[in-house]
């Protein structure tokens, strides 16, 4: 698998990029995958992994957010 990084636009936003995980496709700023500490995935995927972190349990975050 080939890592690329997110290319940054300076006012703010990234070009579109998709996660690894979820395959999605997103404009905002990556977070970093606890899993591996490099992986770039999306804010909502990062958040499932540090509430499996914390939790110890398998999270799904509602659309709505």
């Amino acid at each position: 698998m080939s890592e690329t990084k997110t290319i940054y636009r300076g006012n703010g936003l990234a070009d579109p990029w998709k996660c690894p995980h979820c395959k999605d496709t997103v404009t905002d700023f990556p977070a970093i995958s606890r899993r591996d500490n490099k992986t770039e995935i999306c804010s909502q995927c990062g958040v499932v992994e540090a509430l499996e972190n914390e939790f110890g349990k398998n999270y799904c975050i509602p659309d709505q957010l």
